[in-house]
């Protein structure tokens, strides 16, 4: 091959090889975007000077998880519902204590306040 010895073109083969991944990393490198920066939490980087809150303390609330069984679920409990305030929801567990569960979601219309509008308000937050 253009009179070089065996040895040479294994030098000339190893140079053209290094260039063209050289140029390969380096158009890699100028065409793909860096990936976005992670922060990881460390131990070091939480606050444990502060104590949690308490369930009894003011301004402790839980977050409701839905969906809330009207069946179960306490006054308490079903005044996290939207449209639901403390009357409505006494008014509901009444009415499950007096006449015993509930046997379909339409069924909560019977009591005083719930119509129809509120039915359909309340549906996706309430199970059986």
């Amino acid at each position: 091959m253009w009179g070089m010895t065996r040895t040479e073109r294994g030098v000339v083969l190893f140079l053209v090889a290094g260039l063209l991944l050289g140029m390969g990393v380096w158009w890699f490198r100028s065409n793909v975007q860096p990936l976005p920066m992670i922060r990881e939490e460390t131990p070091e980087s939480f606050d444990f000077s502060r104590e949690p809150a308490e369930a009894d303390e003011p301004g402790f609330r839980q977050s409701p998880t839905f969906p809330i069984s009207i069946n179960r679920s306490t006054s308490q409990e079903l005044e996290n519902i939207p449209g639901i305030g403390p009357v409505t929801a006494r008014r509901i567990v009444d009415f499950r204590n007096q006449s015993g569960p509930f046997r379909s979601l339409e069924s909560l219309m019977e009591v005083q306040g719930i119509g129809s509008k509120t039915l359909e308000k309340i549906k996706p937050y309430i199970i059986l």
